[in-house]
């Protein structure tokens, strides 16, 4: 009796365990898949984010494809023409694919889903909406807003007895301290387009925007030039203080972006001006002993700087997926407030949520007076619609930087390929 009674507990064990077993493999056929693709750059964060959502939502897989940029812009083009794109994508801002992906404006509405009403719109930083929209509709969530930064090395300011300065006058004092001492003041990747680029508009960002913050939308209706704005002509004309100050490596204009970074790294040089998300792959990672912090390039004064936000990277949501429904879900869940906070700390960017509270993370301390008075600007090359005029920008603050070209010529050209 002990016996039949035992097998009959194990036969109805077997028999839970049958039905379990069979509501699991049912539970696993409603699994909606969802597909993704994205820069290989950012696939340590969005992973991270996919493994929080997947757990909160078991029944969305996000299957996720990183590409190089190139081979991002590639696939993202010609699948949406084809109707065989993923069902969330990441994309630029504006109109030029500045980092090498393809922008809301050359995208919208065509082929992306409208955004305008999801819940987490409302905390958006409002200067990053024009260049989400289309005909009055968003389009793109922000991921990773880059901060246009100085990244010192702390042993050598120490060293040498530097401080962070407040000023433009106190940068170029430090460029000339530093210089005097045989270090390299500031690597400057000036062969590199886009490394130059971020110089040119670090720059402009305290002596056009200080002013006009609306200068970017005003150059793209066509009521102001490049030339004819006085505080462009500073902004360039103060590339040539830099080099005055010896603030450059010899030859700047024809150091590449590993050069730079191989100064910077090898503690050859006391800073660089970058990228705060690119500083993760060349400097950060790789040297994680690096005593390293950054801070804003100065104005003038404090007043007169600004904080250069790029919103290099977005998400969006195919108009055709089949899975429309569950990739709003996720674009939505890495939207909410500590998700997109946690994406931005794994970047070195900042939240735009934080932007619009006006908080600034640990990391961004010397950036606080600064992201606290609300002295933030969108980068003027996300407002750019002509991939050529962009192109032309860079090679013009090369040419500055090689000695070939005047300010006056560089801001001419600029116009001209607008």
């Amino acid at each position: 009796m002990q016996v039949r009674t035992l097998i009959m507990s194990v036969l109805a064990l077997l028999a839970i365990a049958a039905i379990v077993a069979s509501g699991a493999t049912g539970q696993r056929t409603d699994v909606t898949t969802v597909t993704l693709v994205a820069r290989t750059n950012h696939a340590e964060s969005l992973n991270a984010a996919i493994a929080r959502f997947e757990q909160q939502y078991p029944n969305i897989d996000i299957k996720a494809t990183y590409l190089a940029s190139a081979a991002l812009n590639t696939t993202v083009t010609n699948t949406l023409a084809a109707g065989t794109a993923a069902d969330v994508m990441s994309i630029g801002s504006g109109g030029a694919p500045t980092a090498g992906i393809p922008s809301v404006w050359a995208l919208a509405p065509k082929y992306l889903a409208d955004l305008s009403g999801r819940p987490w719109v409302k905390q958006v930083w409002q200067p990053l909406v024009p260049l989400f929209s289309v005909g009055g509709k968003l389009y793109a969530a922000p991921l990773v807003n880059s901060v246009v930064t100085v990244i010192y090395n702390r042993d050598v300011f120490a060293r040498l007895g530097v401080q962070p300065p407040a000023t433009w006058s106190q940068f170029l004092a430090n460029c000339n301290r530093i210089a005097d001492a045989g270090v390299v003041p500031v690597a400057m990747a000036g062969a590199d387009a886009v490394s130059v680029g971020f110089l040119g508009t670090a720059l402009s960002a305290n002596t056009v925007y200080t002013t006009d913050p609306n200068w970017s939308a005003k150059r793209n209706a066509g009521k102001v030039t490049f030339r004819g704005t006085p505080g462009w002509q500073r902004a360039l004309g103060l590339i040539q203080d830099m080099k005055g100050a010896r603030c450059f490596q010899p030859s700047p204009a024809t150091t590449s972006a590993a050069a730079a970074y191989g100064l910077f790294n090898a503690g050859q040089a006391a800073m660089m001006i970058a990228s705060s998300v690119d500083t993760v792959t060349n400097v950060l990672q790789p040297n994680p002993t690096l005593n390293v912090a950054m801070f804003p390039l100065p104005g003038e004064s404090p007043n007169s700087t600004r904080v250069l936000i790029n919103p290099a990277v977005n998400l969006t949501v195919n108009a055709a997926s089949p899975v429309k429904e569950q990739a709003l879900q996720f674009v939505d869940f890495v939207q909410r407030s500590w998700q997109s906070v946690a994406v931005a700390n794994a970047e070195n960017s900042i939240a735009s949520i934080d932007v619009v509270k006006a908080f600034t993370p640990d990391r961004w301390s010397l950036f606080k007076p600064f992201i606290a008075a609300h002295q933030v600007t969108v980068a003027p090359l996300s407002w750019a619609n002509n991939a050529n005029g962009v192109a032309v920008f860079r090679a013009g603050l090369t040419s500055l930087l090689a000695g070939t070209k005047s300010v006056d010529q560089v801001l001419a050209e600029v116009d001209a390929a607008w």
